[in-house]
């Protein structure tokens, strides 16, 4: 505890300075850490999706007191990132210049508590009180009154909080009768909120209250007794949309997407409605799966928000498109002349056509393509070391292994010589391209192999691997083979493993 106290000192020293534009800083303790590793990854809206500004994620290896230090060069402000260990994540909110500090523990009894530059906010959208979550009785919630009645209770008590926390009032009835008084007053006083991090968090809430609107007609769409009743739009629960656009900035975090994401799917149906199409509940959901809708969208897009939000959204569909395998051969005019997000994609367009071709990598191999026989005499082969191995999908599960390379490869670069990592990627022949462009353009310089599933039905079977490549199973497998031959279908993942675990005591599974 001494440790941590006296780098708590240190960090109050040294940590007020801001970092330079455009770059953010976490430090501070694991406890009862094994010397793991813990990584700053980013969080985008669609799963696996690129980034425009140059992130990646970055990590290190604790120290044996558990202290950690990461620093980032280039981040999108406000956007979704988490910090990543063990089989655990903690979710933040960064801005250009953040330097936070924090102190980890494995008790959910004692809530994470963020100190330094844009603790405030990160702090405040912990609390239980700004969010929506399962506590709340939302099936017995079945009319548009209920529903618009219901959120507008939750959305002010919500903002009283805030704006009380804000202006350190702490006589407001929201602080003064809260049930976690105590928490609420250290983080007005430990880590007060910026006017600019209060207006952040007061969007958040507003923008939080259009998707859960959208999330409870879900539900009454699935409500048999709704199936075919016609729902109202000039109910003040449709009308009132319009002031939520306006507040709709930018993309950069999630929420703001998953926002538009709402409202674009509500104006939809008032135009169809318009047009003499019946929407009921019960085809509500299914008015959104095709053409029309999708083409739609863009150009209500176009039509209604700012360069800024038109450029992300079309940046972020295409990108998407093209890291799920798809072709993309349009012109780019819709994301913006020579902006980050055209370079980006155009990048990534052509590793795709020209991966497979890159000498440095050497990934239009033959011999890498591995079919059961294949397979089976690489297993064996492979007798003097431990082997580690990653099953992945360059589509979805790329995802998880992009997220946490900065792991693997430190796990490879600690135990080169003494264990072999082999890294395997599974998908349809047809997305070899795609396994090639994801490696290069994370500048993974590995041992890879690609793994047709045509032709390992019998393979993946045996490894229980054949959801790797679905959207909605998707994610990554390791698998450990000791030196005497053992194969261990649930090893650990890169961030279980500490910096010591050849030691007799660790266990790898």
């Amino acid at each position: 505890m001494k440790r941590i106290s006296s780098l708590f000192v240190l960090y109050l020293a040294f940590n007020q300075t801001i970092l330079s534009q455009g770059g953010a800083r976490i430090n501070g303790v694991l406890k009862d850490s094994d010397q793991n590793y813990i990584v700053l990854t980013y969080n985008p809206r669609l799963r696996g999706n690129l980034n425009f500004d140059g992130f990646r994620s970055t990590g290190t290896y604790v120290d044996e007191s558990g202290y950690f230090d990461i620093k980032v060069d280039s981040l999108t402000d406000g956007a979704a990132y988490s910090l990543e260990f063990y089989d655990q994540g903690i979710s933040l909110v960064l801005f250009e210049g953040d330097s936070i500090y924090c102190e980890i523990n494995n008790n959910p009894e004692d809530p994470m508590f963020f100190s330094g530059i844009g603790a405030g906010k990160n702090n405040v959208l912990k609390l239980p009180d700004l969010s929506y979550n399962d506590n709340y009785n939302t099936k017995e919630i079945t009319s548009l009154d209920g529903i618009l009645s219901y959120v507008d209770s939750i959305e002010l008590r919500q903002r009283r909080l805030i704006t009380a926390i804000f202006n350190q009032d702490t006589t407001d009835q929201t602080i003064s009768g809260h049930h976690d008084k105590s928490r609420i007053l250290n983080i007005m006083s430990r880590s007060p909120l910026s006017k600019r991090e209060y207006h952040y968090v007061v969007n958040r809430i507003n923008l939080q209250r259009v998707i859960f609107r959208n999330h409870l007609i879900q539900q009454l769409s699935e409500l048999k007794e709704y199936e075919n009743v016609f729902i109202d739009f000039d109910h003040p629960f449709f009308t009132s949309l319009d002031n939520y656009s306006s507040q709709i900035i930018d993309l950069n975090h999630w929420w703001s997407a998953g926002a538009l994401d709402a409202i674009i799917k509500f104006k939809y149906l008032i135009d169809r409605q318009e047009k003499g199409f019946e929407v009921t509940y019960g085809n509500y959901t299914n008015s959104f799966h095709n053409t029309a809708f999708n083409n739609w969208s863009a150009e209500f897009i176009d039509r209604h928000f700012s360069d800024n939000v038109i450029h992300k959204y079309h940046a972020d569909n295409i990108a998407f498109q093209l890291t799920s395998g798809y072709p993309y051969d349009e012109p780019l005019d819709r994301i913006g002349g020579n902006s980050s997000f055209q370079k980006r994609i155009v990048h990534f367009r052509k590793l795709l056509e020209d991966g497979l071709m890159n000498e440095d990598y050497a990934l239009d191999d033959n011999n890498l393509i591995l079919d059961s026989l294949k397979f089976s005499e690489l297993l064996a082969g492979i007798t003097e070391r431990p082997t580690y191995l990653i099953f992945w999908s360059a589509r979805f599960a790329g995802a998880t292994v992009v997220r946490h390379l900065p792991a693997i490869e430190a796990l490879e670069n600690q135990y080169k010589n003494k264990i072999r990592v082999l890294n395997i990627c599974i998908d349809e022949m047809k997305y070899r391209n795609l396994w090639a462009a994801r490696i290069i353009d994370n500048s993974w310089n590995s041992q890879h192999y690609f793994m047709p599933t045509e032709t390992n039905e019998n393979s993946l079977h045996n490894f229980t691997t054949e959801r790797i490549s679905s959207f909605c199973y998707g994610g990554v497998k390791y698998v450990y083979k000791d030196a005497n031959g053992k194969i261990t279908e649930t090893a650990k993942g890169p961030l279980q493993i500490p910096k010591d675990a050849l030691n007799d005591s660790f266990s790898w599974y």
